[in-house]
């Protein structure tokens, strides 16, 4: 079961989802590969782009906090 995300960092937003290709907000795939990443609806922030990682992945990057260990 994947870890639910948590609200944006930046602007507090709940309105946050996984995108998995360019189709979704815009960015086109690195090298014809899959990526995830996680984008915010209400102030655009998302997670850089990386090649080949999973949606637990991208999940962890979003919802690591400062002061995380």
């Amino acid at each position: 079961m994947s870890e639910e995300l948590k609200p944006c960092p930046f602007c507090q937003g709940t309105k946050v989802f996984i995108y998995a290709d360019e189709a979704t907000i815009g960015i086109p795939a690195i090298n014809g590969r899959q990526y995830y990443g996680v984008y915010c609806y209400e102030c655009g922030s998302r997670t850089d782009n990386f090649e080949d990682i999973t949606e637990e992945l991208a999940i962890k990057r979003w919802n690591r906090r400062c002061g995380d260990e």
